[in-house]
């Protein structure tokens, strides 16, 4: 063990000047070296309200978070966007499912207008999609009240007949469709670069670290040579 001591000693009197050129030199390359500006990115960003009407896929987040994010939704609805953007979409389209009930878009894009637009003809085939399906649901619940109340019935069946309709309305008025929850939200988005004294303070402790290498690898090397 003394030995070894007294080896990385006579290596750092040896090798002294480089042992403090090089945490200087690594330090002030790191101040001086120019770093480019990291690209900044956008993100359209938008928080959905899930509709109520007792469906299976466009109620239920998860399944809806498959559907929004499946190639079958875009090449049905948005098909000149996946022909183009395909790759872009399977990267930087996301669906969050951030409560019972609430899912929020978001799209990332080197072009503000791009990502603005993209997340606005999603938000619109979503919608429309869910809109026409409340619609039918409305319509089906409305012809089945519509018939029922048409009907004639005995005495002995009017309660049951006004518990159905009732049943029937009450349904009616609690399908719900989608709706966002604010307006989509465009912000800039960039990776903070180090500034120059932080470069410098990293450069430096590159250099201690490599100098301290240098002086004590080939004392190890030496030690483990002369064990043999």
């Amino acid at each position: 063990m003394r030995i070894t001591i007294q080896r990385i000693l006579v290596r750092v009197k040896k090798f002294i000047v480089i042992i403090v050129i090089m945490p200087i030199l690594l330090g002030l390359l790191g101040w001086l070296i120019p770093v480019e500006n990291n690209p900044v990115t956008y993100k359209a960003e938008a928080k959905i309200l899930l509709g109520e009407y007792s469906h299976s896929d466009l109620n239920n987040p998860k399944h809806l978070q498959i559907l929004l994010t499946h190639e079958l939704f875009y090449k049905e609805r948005l098909n000149d966007w996946w022909e183009n953007h395909q790759n872009q979409i399977k990267a930087n389209f996301q669906v969050m499912i951030v409560d019972e009930g609430v899912i929020v878009l978001s799209y990332h894009d080197q072009s503000a207008e791009r990502a603005e637009r993209f997340l606005h003809d999603v938000l619109e085939e979503y919608l429309l999609l869910d809109q026409s399906v409340v619609a039918e649901k409305k319509t089906v619940i409305q012809s089945a009240i519509d018939s029922i109340s048409n009907l004639e019935i005995s005495k002995e069946e009017s309660v049951e007949h006004q518990q159905f309709l009732y049943e029937l309305n009450t349904e009616l008025l609690s399908v719900r469709e989608a709706k966002l929850l604010n307006n989509m939200e465009l912000r800039s988005e960039s990776i903070k670069s180090l500034t120059s004294s932080e470069r410098g303070f990293l450069g430096g402790l590159i250099g201690i670290t490599l100098a301290w290498l240098w002086v004590v690898v080939p004392v190890g090397f030496q030690k483990k040579e002369g064990s043999f």
